[in-house]
């Protein structure tokens, strides 16, 4: 009985290579005009070819191990397959859905918030560049998104932060939300039409907690294409990805079989709050992001 052919990310690769093996079929995003390497196991004189060359055209690498080596191109915008037949009855055996995807960008400006008291983030504004560098690792492959840095600055409020953001309830569910919410609200919609830099595509307002920053779980408050991330101690990288993540309409998911994914949320709090373990961006989501 021979094997089906399967298609894996190289080694090293991990899993923010843009390739979602939980699809049917498997799914990889290809930049327009970039290539990506891809390994195909139990493949020995298989007849591999793109159904259409003129969106992803495959080539041939070779052996490399137990695996064939393929480069493929993404030559235009658009869906195609890439078929895995067998040589001698051409029978169709395995297959890799292709999406090749033109690069989306957007601008990002930080604000690094002190209120009225004179609470401030933990935060400082020489930690941009890294935070920009550290999305693009996660997002460009996986997307076809760049991150660029448009502005960083402290802002002092004319308002006390109370509370900051408050984790949302589901009265009918009896759960946490997942969603923060701000008070107070009309404040800082003004904060958002006055103080917000209206030259980028994302504000975000970096805020202390009322909480020890190393106990207190980082919570998130977004709306449209601004953000409000609270001082806490999941990482800000963690933080900003996954809020990013949401401006750009993928919803957050609280299922614990897709902790590795970007959009995982754990609706729990205090020592019932489980970070993400990877920041995986399966095919929907990637879909939603760069249509």
């Amino acid at each position: 009985m021979s094997l089906i052919p399967q298609w894996k990310v190289p080694t090293g690769l991990g899993g923010r290579w843009g390739f979602d093996e939980t699809a049917t079929p498997r799914w990889l995003l290809v930049g327009h005009r970039e290539s990506k390497a891809m390994l195909l196991d139990f493949a020995p004189g298989k007849i591999v070819k793109s159904v259409n060359q003129h969106i992803a055209a495959v080539s041939d690498g070779g052996m490399e191990g137990q695996s064939r080596f393929f480069m493929i191109e993404g030559k235009s915008p658009g869906r195609t397959h890439v078929e895995v037949r067998d040589p001698k009855t051409n029978a169709l055996q395995s297959l890799l859905a292709v999406r090749v995807k033109k690069e989306r960008k957007f601008r990002i400006s930080f604000h690094f918030v002190e209120d009225k008291g004179g609470n401030k983030t933990v935060h400082q504004p020489g930690i941009v560049d890294n935070l920009i560098d550290d999305l693009n690792n996660i997002y460009q492959s996986q997307t076809n998104i760049m991150f660029e840095l448009w502005g960083a600055g402290e802002l002092k409020l004319d308002f006390h932060l109370i509370s900051g953001i408050t984790e949302g309830w589901d009265a009918k569910k009896k759960e946490w939300t997942g969603d923060g919410t701000i008070a107070p609200k009309d404040l800082w919609n003004k904060v958002f039409a006055t103080k917000g830099d209206r030259s980028a595509d994302f504000n975000i307002y970096l805020i202390p907690a009322d909480q020890p920053v190393n106990t207190n779980d980082t919570l998130i408050f977004t709306d449209l294409d601004n953000c409000i991330i609270e001082d806490g101690r999941q990482s800000l990288t963690y933080a900003v990805a996954h809020a990013v993540g949401r401006m750009l309409g993928c919803p957050i998911t609280s299922d614990p079989n897709k902790m590795n994914q970007l959009m995982f949320w754990d609706p729990g709090i205090g020592s019932n709050f489980f970070s993400r373990s990877d920041d995986f961006i399966p095919k929907h989501c990637a879909n939603i992001m760069n249509p």
